[in-house]
Order: structure tokens, then C-alpha cells, then sequence
């Protein structure tokens, strides 16, 4: 049987023992700098507010979307050029190209016309490879501040801008 002092001396052991596991941890993990803390922690609330970007861009935007034919499409136009359009899928019914954004703080419509080009290219590679007609491009974009914007062309506007393209990739290759 046990007496009181060496149940006193077994529990100064073990308490002993915990301490110098418990400081061996402490050394053997590795510690991070106050900079790499702050950068992952930057990194994380970059994750975050993208994730929360895209719940929003899938909420707003994609309930309009009634049959998906790919996402992350590589499409190119024979001879000429390529790309890789972020969605496919019939819109409304309608046979349309759909471009993911994120950006910092809301657009103007004006200022996205590059965009709107980037559509109507790849609405033309799409027909050109599968005999499609793409009768509509939609940009859906969040912004950091969780803003939703929708800008959508079709007919003739679609048109229009499948004509600019043209136009940018004559001067492109006769430079």
C-alpha cells in the first residue's frame, strides 16, 4: 500500500512530467512570426470575402440559369483565337455565354465594354466549334462590398460587339 508521501512524491512526477512535455511542445512546434500571422490571417479574410462573392453571384444571379452545358469551357475559334469561357448554359431559355467577375467596388456600365467584347468572342468560338447560336452574354459580378451587378447583351447589341472584336483582331494581326 501506498503511503501519503509517495502518493505526494508520484503526483510531483507527473506534474513534472506534464510541465516538460508541455514546454517540449511549446519548442518543437513552430512558431509563427507576428508578419506571417498577419499575412495569413489577410489571406484568410481574402478567402472569406471571395467565398461570400461567389454565394452571391450564385444566389442573384444564377437562378435565371435553366440548363448548364459546361463551366470552364476552353473555346477557340480555328485559326484565330482562344480562351476559357466560365459558363455555358441556356439563360432564360436561350442559349448564352456567362463571365464570372469580382471587383472592388461597383461598375459602370461604360466601363466594362471590354468585357462585353470578351462575350461576343466567346459566343462566336462556341458557334464556330459546336454550330451554336449564342443568343446572349451575361456578366455577373460581385463586388468586395457584396454588390450584385448583372449586365446582359444580346441581339443585335451581341451582334454590335462580335462586329468590334472582328475589328480588334484585324488591326491585332495586320500590326
Amino acid at each position: 500500500m501506498e503511503t501519503s508521501n509517495e502518493r505526494r512524491s508520484t503526483a510531483n512526477v507527473i506534474t513534472k512530467v506534464k510541465a516538460s512535455f508541455s514546454r517540449l511542445s511549446q519548442l518543437l512546434s513552430p512558431q509563427p512570426s507576428p508578419k506571417k500571422t498577419r499575412r495569413v490571417s489577410t489571406r484568410g479574410a481574402i478567402e472569406l470575402a471571395k467565398r461570400r462573392q461567389r454565394r452571391l453571384r450564385i444566389e442573384k444571379g444564377l437562378p435565371s440559369v435553366t440548363e448548364y452545358w459546361g463551366t470552364e469551357v476552353p473555346l477557340f475559334y480555328p485559326t484565330f483565337y482562344g480562351g476559357t469561357a466560365d459558363c455555358v448554359a441556356l439563360w432564360h431559355d436561350k442559349p448564352a455565354i456567362l463571365d464570372f467577375k469580382q471587383t472592388n467596388k461597383p461598375k459602370k456600365e461604360e466601363w466594362i465594354e471590354d468585357y462585353y467584347v470578351q462575350l461576343a468572342a466567346y459566343a462566336m468560338a462556341h458557334d464556330a466549334l459546336y454550330k451554336t447560336e449564342m443568343q446572349a452574354g451575361i456578366i455577373l459580378m460581385a463586388s468586395r462590398g457584396l454588390s450584385f451587378q448583372m449586365f446582359t447583351i444580346d441581339g443585335q447589341r451581341l451582334d454590335d460587339y462580335k462586329y468590334k472584336w472582328l475589328k480588334r483582331c484585324e488591326r491585332y494581326y495586320n500590326e
